[in-house]
């Protein structure tokens, strides 16, 4: 009794043929399908020996098998396609033919992915991880279209499009190793550890800059009381000297005041008197 798992293959729509391409190749790969596809059944000979016919025949039935993955991964429509089709390569140069395009279609799409790749670059906020999927992402689509990317290419190129906070990670980087012999995955870890040490340089600063910041304003706060304080003990001494003030000035005035009029008293005597002698 076979317990195997059953398999799930990818179902072309039209839309997806690029990625149904890739899947079903990996998985005609592992069931060892993928010559039978590619270069197909070759006829049997009439005196081929019985070894012969015995490798002709398990070749027919990797055939079948190959054929059996791609009706299982297509829709209804699609199907109609092949439905008289009875060698798997021949399904599937149909199937290439209808929906990977035209070889002038075919160039034209790899030009365009080419300028996309020229163009990219790191977003200012964007994440190291998320910038080399996009890189890959995009090569991978024109290793479809038949552009081969090796590994030095998309090391290079990843390096001279980062954003300026790598620029000094990424002499170093150059200066101290062998591009050719770097993969993505190294150079990916090497960038994500030093993204990791400037994320936690700008946790730090903005901590210590929230503490300076309370920090200021509890010696303003302080410093604001104090200078309140000052001030209204500066103004009850003041409003009590002005009443000592004035209740002094007002004696002296007062004093001052009474002896005027006494002098005035004196010269008004004074003159009567004179007046008094001068009639007499």
């Amino acid at each position: 009794m076979n317990n195997s798992a059953p398999i799930s293959v990818l179902v072309l729509d039209g839309k997806n043929y690029n990625r149904w391409n890739v899947q079903l190749r990996v998985l005609f790969d592992y069931h060892e399908l993928l010559d039978v596809v590619e270069n197909g059944v070759s006829t049997l000979a009439e005196n081929e020996t019985d070894a012969q016919k015995n490798v002709h025949h398990k070749i027919k039935k990797k055939d079948k098998k190959a054929l059996y993955f791609i009706h299982q991964g297509v829709n209804d429509e699609v199907f109609e396609k092949i439905a008289r089709v009875t060698i798997t390569k021949q399904a599937w140069d149909i199937l290439m033919t209808s929906y990977k395009g035209a070889e002038r279609v075919k160039k034209v799409r790899l030009q365009t992915l080419r300028r996309q790749y020229e163009l990219l670059q790191m977003e200012s906020s964007e994440t190291i991880a998320n910038y080399i999927g996009r890189v890959l992402a995009l090569t991978n689509q024109m290793n479809i279209y038949g552009e081969e990317c090796i590994e030095q290419t998309k090391v290079e190129k990843i390096l001279r499009s980062l954003n300026s906070s790598f620029e000094h990670v990424v002499v170093t980087i150059e200066k101290s190793h062998d591009l050719s012999l770097m993969t993505v995955n190294e150079v990916s870890d090497t960038l994500q550890a030093h993204e990791q040490r400037m994320n936690e340089k700008k946790i730090e600063r903005s901590i210590e800059q929230a503490f300076h910041s309370q920090v200021s304003i509890k010696g303003y706060q302080s410093g604001e009381t104090s200078q309140n304080n000052s001030s209204s003990h500066g103004r009850g001494r003041g409003r009590g000297g002005y009443h000592f003030n004035k209740g002094h000035g007002g004696h002296n005035n007062n004093h001052g005041v009474t002896g005027g009029n006494d002098q005035e008293k004196s010269n008004s005597s004074h003159q009567q008197n004179s007046r008094s002698r001068g009639r007499g």
